[in-house]
């Protein structure tokens, strides 16, 4: 990855709806070439999907949960497995430190969350975890 792809990187951060020729006229690309870009960020995995954020004072708005997740020693690949299934998991990282694993969500409801916890903490690699709602974003 080059400084040209972290570039659009860095624009369909900010909007990723900008159609391929907006995006080409910012960074002093064709569009054919912004297309490639993209497809090839796509095909390796570093673009896995395009979102939506709903603004703010929205109606439709869900709650924004930080999982952070700390394993049982062993292999962690049969959890990540798991949790590839839910549907409520915006983002997976892995951490140092005391917690092995930062999990992003988005759910519907407190009553959602407390089931997703409840399933989450039920399976035997878990450890631990520490659960924060996203109040506010600021940036």
């Amino acid at each position: 990855m080059d400084k040209i792809d972290r570039d659009i990187l860095h624009q369909l951060s900010i909007n990723s709806r900008i159609p391929a020729a907006e995006l080409g006229r910012k960074l002093n690309l064709s569009r054919v070439s912004v297309q490639k870009r993209i497809s090839r960020l796509q095909d390796t995995g570093v673009i896995s999907r395009f979102t939506i954020d709903f603004g703010i004072g929205q109606e439709n708005s869900q709650i924004d949960v930080l999982l952070l997740i700390k394993l049982n020693a062993g292999d962690c690949r049969p959890f990540i497995a798991k949790l590839k299934n839910k549907d409520a998991i915006l983002r997976l990282d892995s951490l140092n430190g005391p917690f092995d694993f930062a999990v992003e969500l988005r759910v519907p409801t407190l009553s959602y969350l407390d089931d997703f916890l409840i399933n989450i903490r039920r399976y035997p690699e878990v450890a631990n975890t520490d659960c924060s709602i996203r109040l506010k974003r600021f940036i």
